[in-house]
């Protein structure tokens, strides 16, 4: 039996809205992007978007490569972890998203079309702003 595996083509458009984890009104913000689930464990980080105030911009694409099996057995999920960064201090958590990648298969008709999701820390539940992205899942390779 093969392993099949299919490409996730992901846009990282822009946060907006972000909630301010700083003491200072600017905030740099970059997002950690990684696929849950995945034995390899990918991640990709984003550059950091300086001086972002509440919007950070990216527009860059990022690819994975992820087993249709564990796809179709509801075992993996992107997740978006979006941070602070401060040049002295310590990084936080702004928040982050999680999207399970059986979603994004049973939704493909939405493939393509730019898309929000709510960005919430853990313990409060509560929205810190919204992520926009678009993506693609490819053929199988």
């Amino acid at each position: 039996m093969t392993t099949v595996y299919r490409t996730l083509e992901l846009n990282m458009i822009s946060a907006k809205d972000l909630k301010d984890v700083n003491i200072f009104p600017q905030i740099s913000v970059y997002a950690i992007v990684s696929i849950l689930g995945d034995p390899l464990d990918p991640q990709i980080t984003t550059h950091i978007h300086c001086h972002a105030r509440r919007n950070a911009t990216w527009n860059i694409p990022i690819k994975f490569a992820v087993k249709e099996s564990l796809v179709y057995h509801n075992r993996l999920s992107l997740e978006i972890k979006l941070i602070s960064y401060r040049k002295f201090l310590p990084r936080s958590t702004i928040g982050k998203v999680r999207i399970p990648l059986l979603g994004l298969l049973d939704n493909s008709a939405y493939a393509g079309h730019p898309f929000s999701y709510q960005v919430r820390k853990k313990r409060s539940g509560k929205s810190k702003g919204t992520i926009n992205l678009s993506y693609k899942l490819c053929d199988k390779e």
